[in-house]
Parts: structure tokens; sequence; C-alpha cells
């Protein structure tokens, strides 16, 4: 975790301090105007804190100010963008009497820095966010502490406003999901208690659902539906040199709309060496913001040869092995089961293929 600490006074500067030494683990930068000796050799210089605050916040994961509450509202409140990429902003008092999680609690991470920033410095965590007053595990941390997508991204609010109210919300697992069973025991460790969704029946007007598809038979449903999307898909592409970045991307939003899985819930793009610099490829990649595997041909020829996956001729005899895109998407697969729920799809010059297994955890 990359975090800024920053003071302007030096009885400031010494917490911050000594709060860098408690976290060891975490990749610190102390700024302070004023400094004792002792500590002004940790610290950097904080000549222009506006400037500073605006470096910081655009690459950090976590702020930690030591100063008035009211500053810091004034130095943030211009660089606020998304409460999705928004870093943490914590606040401690010059006598470190209180740590203050002001700034994205739950999907930065601010209240869980907070408690160990009043650890460290024996302050009073004060955490006002609604879910957490009410002892609510709020469904924006749960997919935080999982590693799970949010989708759609509107409806987490009617969700936790719901959870802090006391209203019954449902917690419903589709039991079809690669160790669907280690993702119920991962939640239960969190106090979610996840229910079959195959076991739903209609009613309730909160749902948060841990799926990578869409359900159907909720389309007439009226209830505020939120999905957590899992690291389940693994896409295998193959495509004609110089294929637009437009046409690969539909085609794979395509090949996954049509059975009904969400591009949430895609964890990797795979194809083969000789696309290592395909700018289509790449830019799908960047856009879907996952690791783009490229495969050697003994790699992608074992693959076809475990999986007995039919192979092109006139691949095979261009690139000296047959299929690109199903042979690419199972080689992405760390778990030992997995199934191929898209077989190889050609849509234009591009070919796409998905396994349903998963990347390791």
């Amino acid at each position: 975790m990359k975090l800024a600490f920053l003071a302007v006074t030096a009885k400031g500067a010494r917490l911050a301090v000594k709060l860098a030494q408690a976290l060891p683990a975490a990749q610190v930068e102390v700024y302070a105007k004023h400094a004792e000796p002792e500590e002004r050799e940790l610290c950097l210089p904080l000549d222009s804190l506006a400037e500073t605050v605006k470096l910081r916040f655009a690459d950090c994961d976590g702020l930690v100010f030591f100063m008035a509450l009211g500053i810091v509202v004034r130095m943030v409140g211009p660089l606020l963008a998304d409460k999705r990429r928004d870093p943490a902003v914590v606040v401690v008092d010059d006598g470190s009497h209180f740590a203050i999680s002001v700034l994205s609690g739950h999907i930065g991470g601010a209240n869980e820095l907070t408690q160990q920033v009043a650890e460290a410095l024996e302050a009073v965590p004060v955490i006002t966010t609604a879910t957490d007053v009410a002892g609510a595990v709020a469904a924006d941390v749960l997919a935080v502490k999982l590693g799970l997508k949010l989708e759609p991204f509107g409806e987490m609010k009617y969700i936790n406003a719901a959870l802090a109210a006391g209203k019954p919300v449902s917690f419903l697992l589709d039991e079809t999901l690669p160790q669907a069973a280690t993702w119920r025991e991962r939640a239960a460790e969190l106090g979610v208690d996840f229910q079959p969704l195959s076991a739903w029946q209609d009613g309730g007007e909160c749902l948060v659902i841990l799926s990578d598809c869409w359900q159907s038979n909720l389309t007439a449903h009226k209830a505020h539906v939120l999905y957590l999307r899992p690291p389940s898909l693994l896409v295998g592409m193959g495509c004609r040199k110089g294929a637009s970045p437009e046409l690969i991307e539909q085609a794979a939003q395509e090949a996954l709309a049509a059975k009904g899985y969400s591009v949430a819930s895609v964890a990797s793009l795979g194809s083969a060496w000789l696309k290592a610099e395909e700018p289509g490829l790449r830019a799908l990649a960047a856009a879907w913001k996952i690791p783009f595997i490229c495969y050697e041909k003994e790699s992608l020829a074992q693959a076809v040869k475990e999986y007995q996956l039919e192979q092109s001729n006139f691949v095979s005899q261009q690139i000296g092995v047959g299929n690109v895109c199903e042979a690419a998407a199972w080689l992405q697969n760390q778990y030992k089961q997995g199934e191929l729920v898209i077989p190889k799809t050609k849509r234009g010059p591009v070919t796409v293929a998905v396994v349903r297994g998963g990347l390791s955890s």
C-alpha cells in the first residue's frame, strides 16, 4: 500500500514519523512543513501543501493528514473524482486524540486504515459510514475483501442504505461458479451468509448476487439487484493482423453477451505468441484492465492435445498449431476444474473462446 503522510507542525511531524515506523509493510512518504531535528531527516519538505496533496492524491492509495479537518476538506475537495478511484483519506489531530476516516471509507480502505492509525497512535477511531455504525458488512467492503467487482455500481447505495437501516437484504450465491464453496466460506469469515441462488424465491426488495452472469429470471423483479462479479472468465482470442480495436472489443462483448456472461468477470486475455504486440488485443486488455498473456506454439499445441480441441488446417499451416483462442483460454485456467462455456466463435476477423475457471487466488 502506497501512503503519504502530511504534517504542518512539528508535533504532527513527530506523529507522522511514529506512524510510518509502525507500518513497515506500507510504502510511506512523510512530508513536513516544520519538524524537530530528529524527525527532519526522515521527512520530505512540504513547501506547498496544495501542490503536494494534488500530486500524491493522484498516485497514492491513501493519505494521512496531521492537521485540522477543515484544511483537509479544502485541499481534497477540488480533487474528488470517483469513489471507486479516490484514495483513502484519514485525518489525525495534533494531540493524536482522534483518527478520522474522511474519504473512501469502504472501497478505498479509509475505515480500515483509520483503525490501523488509531491503534498505532493510541487514538480514538472515528468512523461515520452508516453500515459500520449499524454493525453491518457493506456490499462494497465485501467486494474489496473478496476481490470482486460491483455491477451495476449505482445499485450499491440502495443496498448499503437498506443494510444500514436494518432492512432485509438477500445475499445469493450462484452455485455453478467455479469454487463456489470457497466463495461461501470466505464470505462467512467476513460475517456474510450467502444462500443458494437456486433456492431463492421471488420476494424481497434488495438482492446481492455473487455470479459471473446475468440472471434472466430476475428481469421482471422490481427489487434493487447488485451483482458481485468474481474473476472467473478467461478469454482466448485470435485475429487477423491489424484488426481494429473496435472490432476486437465488439467481438468479445458480443460473444459474452450471447451467453449471458458479464465483462466484469473477465479475469484475463490470452492469445498466441505472434500476437504479443497486436495493437487491438493490447488495447482490449488495457481497456478492460486485465492481463494480456501470450503463449508459445509448444504450449498451445499441448493444450490442443490435452483438451482434444478441433484444429483449423489453414491456421495450422500458417503458424504451426491449429487452434489459438480455445487453447489460450484453457492455458489461463489455474483451477483444477474448468469448462469451455464459449467454444471458438468467429466474428469477422476475430475468433473468441471463453473458459469458465479462474486464476489462482
